[in-house]
């Protein structure tokens, strides 16, 4: 099978050859280490672990122009300063860890309308430069392509990157016509952004990004998702639909158990990663709703960080029964932290391989 076959038919929980090969990024401190381990300097992460050809269309979907970066303070383990998404933040040097905020863009409608300027959905410069000779690539292609590199696709996760967690949970009560209006402009702006695509080439999924959950639950109640997305996703997707594209999945950390049988509703085919510390467990996911859902990840990071007995356990216990099922890729819950070593990343990889090919 091709990568695209083979992506298609699991999504459609077919029968491929096998699951696409895939994984998040790891940590970039995960390659400093992994560096000292046996991996080598200037190596394609994908091409070294045989991860199937999976690319974004390449369209900008960020805020364009960025803001210019400014350094406020500095000392030698942190620094603060105004990042390039406007977000005033302290971060910890040498290491990677949560950063503290301080402020962000948008603190109001006049804000949020200034804020737009930086959002054109028209401007040429977001089209991949040679975007004629790219859409003759992608219409001969044999592999997925897809649309929501970043942050960016998607509701409550984008608005919560430009407001800060604080202020948008606090919106939903205090001026849920603020909430509403920047909901509604960005899936005028998601439209506008992917028509000119649409009308070109078709990809094979979309990615939402939303963030909206943590270790106790939803950020928010399902009313609320009622209230303040469904309009504006339903918009958005029966644009993706009327282009024929056929996969749309959500990237949730968090405990999002509440919020899947809201996606399945809108139509949603999917989502990842389902993170394990957070209470998910894919077995209990499929077995309560089967074949209407697409589950990829699901397999607990840090157990790498252990024992190859650990690791082995629960590669054997999610992912021969994840795979009868179908509708699954197997991949990690999330990026791979600097705790694991090279030596059981590879470990781990050579067990799903083995599963997937032998059985």
């Amino acid at each position: 099978m091709t990568a695209k076959e083979r992506f298609f038919a699991t999504m459609r929980f077919g029968n491929p050859d096998r699951p696409p090969y895939r994984e998040l990024e790891c940590w970039p401190e995960t390659y400093v280490r992994w560096h000292t381990e046996g991996y080598p300097k200037r190596t394609d992460y994908r091409i070294y672990f045989g991860f199937d050809r999976y690319e974004p269309v390449g369209i900008d979907d960020e805020i364009n122009p960025v803001f210019s970066e400014k350094v406020i303070e500095e000392n030698d383990t942190e620094i603060i300063k105004t990042d390039w998404r406007g977000v005033k933040l302290k971060l910890s040097k040498g290491s990677r860890s949560i950063p503290y905020f301080y402020g962000f863009p948008v603190k109001d409608s006049k804000s949020f309308r200034e804020f737009t300027k930086r959002l054109n959905p028209t401007s040429q410069s977001r089209l991949p430069n040679a975007w004629d000779i790219r859409v003759q690539e992608l219409k001969s292609r044999d592999y997925p392509v897809y649309l929501g590199t970043g942050r960016t696709i998607g509701f409550f996760g984008p608005v919560r990157e430009w407001v800060g967690p604080e202020a948008i949970l606090v919106g939903f009560y205090d001026d849920p016509s603020w909430i509403h209006e920047m909901m509604d402009w960005y899936a005028d702006f998601i439209i506008e952004l992917t028509k000119p695509v649409l009308e070109k080439i078709t990809p094979d999924c979309v990615h939402f990004f939303e963030d909206m959950a943590y270790r106790g639950g939803s950020l928010i109640s399902p009313d609320f998702f009622r209230t303040f997305m469904m309009g504006p996703y339903r918009r958005v997707i029966s644009h993706f639909r009327s282009f024929n594209v056929p996969f749309l999945v959500v990237d949730s950390d968090g405990k999002v158990d509440e919020l899947i049988p809201l996606f399945i509703e809108l139509g949603i085919d999917g989502m990842y990663p389902f993170e394990v510390q957070a209470g998910m467990d894919i077995l209990d996911v499929r077995k309560k709703y089967g074949t209407d859902y697409v589950i990829l990840g699901g397999i607990d990071k840090r157990v790498l960080a252990k024992s190859q007995k650990e690791i082995k356990h629960e590669v054997y216990r999610k992912i021969p029964p994840m795979l009868e099922s179908g509708g699954y890729v197997p991949m990690l819950d999330h990026e791979t932290p600097p705790d694991v070593p090279f030596e059981n990343f590879c470990f781990y990889r050579n067990l799903v391989r083995e599963i997937c090919e032998k059985g």
